[in-house]
């Protein structure tokens, strides 16, 4: 058997010394990298957040407003995961005889005629709608401010627990524990 020489086995040293060097700058780089990844996710989850509750609220304050003749339905976008088209609200009725529609002419003082039949969305309906946008889950004291959001009008003193009463009814809704509630997937 051959023994390496010390001039050998120091140059093999230098080899894998050389080697180590060059993982370690790879790991470095890597993990500076990892790190700004983070930090870039981070800023962007905030990001979608504003954007959720913005789609939420205006989802939802479309849902209790009254479309113009003149004016298409709106849907929500197909590429996020909202509801397909916003709820149906029911046509006017015929104004009792004597009284006159209002229109952007009249003065601002003139109360506007609203229908009698017009539909306001239910407290369900409204945490559905809110829930449909939402991409990770939400607490149920972060769903009732988005619900008040909305305009939703309450004589409760503690709309939390009805809230989260109302949650605990609907069979399509699952807790996570320590996040929110959710969507059944």
């Amino acid at each position: 058997m051959i023994e390496p020489s010390l001039p050998d086995l120091q140059e093999h040293i230098s080899k894998f010394q050389a080697e180590l060097k060059k993982m370690r700058q790879q790991f470095a780089s890597r993990k500076a990298k990892l790190s700004s990844l983070i930090s870039r996710r981070s800023e962007l989850q905030a990001q979608l957040q504003l954007v959720e509750t913005e789609m939420a609220d205006l989802i939802s304050a479309l849902a209790t407003e009254e479309p113009s003749p003149a004016a298409p339905s709106v849907e929500a976008p197909s590429a996020v995961t909202t509801p397909k088209a916003l709820p149906k609200s029911p046509k006017p009725a015929a104004l009792p005889a004597g009284q006159a529609k209002t229109t952007k002419s009249s003065t601002k003082a003139a109360p506007k005629v609203m229908p009698a039949t017009k539909a306001t969305p239910t407290l369900r309906q409204l945490i559905l709608d809110i829930l449909k946008v939402a991409r990770k889950p939400i607490t149920s004291g972060d769903l009732t401010k988005r619900v008040l959001a909305t305009g939703y009008k309450t004589n409760s003193k503690r709309l939390v627990k009805v809230v989260g009463a109302q949650l605990s009814k609907m069979d399509n809704i699952e807790h996570v524990k320590g996040q929110g509630y959710q969507l059944k997937r």
